[in-house]
């Protein structure tokens, strides 16, 4: 019965995450970048990222979601 908890809460906790990936990459993608989604990941591509990445706090913060 344990074993049956513990998959459906990491069923649970994927599902999560795939939502909150899901969401990260639509808010990145409004402000014009290109994201790739995977599984437990988002790749974001876009014309001068790096200038970008410095300025604006949300992309730093984005970028450590998946550490």
């Amino acid at each position: 019965m344990m074993e049956a908890l513990i998959a459906r809460a990491g069923s649970i906790a994927r599902a999560a995450q795939k939502k909150r990936i899901g969401q990260i990459a639509e808010s990145l993608r409004d402000r014009g970048l290109a994201v790739e989604v995977s599984a437990q990941s988002a790749i974001i591509r876009g014309r001068r990222l790096a200038q970008r990445w410095l300025g604006d706090p949300f992309l730093r913060f984005a970028g450590r979601f998946g550490q």
